[in-house]
């Protein structure tokens, strides 16, 4: 409905118009009853209804779509703007911009991650060495394990 015209006075009048006939529609409060506050759930029910029914064909108007497109890409726009005028002041004033400290990041991460590879690269090969020393000294009867065999099988026979 609210697509169909962009007229914001022909919009705000259907809505009113439909809110009034709704409530219009309720009974009259009987004075044999005590229903008043039934009345007034029921013209608040319809005005809440109207007023949902009206918003639900308003937000899917098209008017309504190429608004909110339109909003979000000026808010967009602006953001760029504001972090290109914030980076021209602060390297005016010599200071560091977040693209700065995003760069001086960016490179302390990839030299991290370098250090980190050569350790475990060092890490690999010192244990592929005592794996080395260790085949060895059981190939040869490990010598050093004679030896306190020995040393120990001395003190207790002497």
């Amino acid at each position: 409905m609210f697509g169909q015209t962009d007229n914001p006075t022909d919009q705000f009048s259907k809505f009113w118009s439909d809110a009034m006939s709704r409530m219009a529609g309720t009974s009259a409060p009987n004075p044999f009853q005590n229903s008043n506050e039934d009345v007034v759930k029921q013209m608040r029910q319809a005005f809440f209804d109207s007023w949902a029914k009206s918003c639900e064909e308003f937000m899917g108007s098209e008017t309504f779509l190429k608004a909110m497109k339109k909003s979000m890409d000026d808010g967009l726009v602006f953001k760029q703007q504001v972090n290109e005028f914030m980076t021209k002041a602060l390297h005016g004033a010599s200071m560091p911009s977040r693209q700065d400290m995003n760069s001086v990041l960016e490179a302390l991460r990839s030299m991290e991650s370098r250090v980190l590879e050569s350790v475990e690269e060092v890490t690999r090969r010192v244990v592929a060495v005592e794996q080395r020393v260790a085949s060895v000294e059981s190939a040869k009867g490990s010598p050093s394990g004679q030896q306190r065999a020995s040393a120990s099988g001395k003190g207790k026979a002497g």
